[in-house]
């Protein structure tokens, strides 16, 4: 069932006739009239926050732009089975969310 509404998505959104930025993720279908990608969402954040470094952790296919623009101090992580250019791999969310835990438990003891 899940693949019928995959297909019926793909198909209202190849009827724009490539007006629309079509990807396929796990179990998702984006369309999008943008062709921004999750690296330029990153990218734009890191611009505007003036962040020394950034934590981007993702477990699909459109994750794998976000990760490849992130520079020497930043962190990649990829969640779950399947390959990635991230630097770093946790099993599942549940790793994530003791990893972020840890990290600000980390950060909150460095600050005098």
């Amino acid at each position: 069932m899940a693949t019928q509404a995959q297909d019926s998505a793909r198909a209202v959104c190849e009827a724009w006739h490539g007006e629309l930025s079509i990807r396929v993720g796990h179990g998702i279908l984006e369309c999008s009239v943008l062709t921004a990608t999750k690296a330029d969402g990153v990218l734009a954040l890191q611009e505007r926050t003036g962040a020394g470094a950034t934590l981007f952790a993702g477990d699909d296919v459109t994750d794998e732009d976000a990760i490849a623009v992130l520079g020497p101090l930043d962190i990649g992580i990829w969640v779950g089975p399947g390959e990635s250019t991230a630097r770093f791999c946790l099993p599942d969310a549940e790793a994530v969310s003791f990893m972020l835990e840890s990290l600000a438990t980390q950060r909150g003891n460095a600050r005098p």
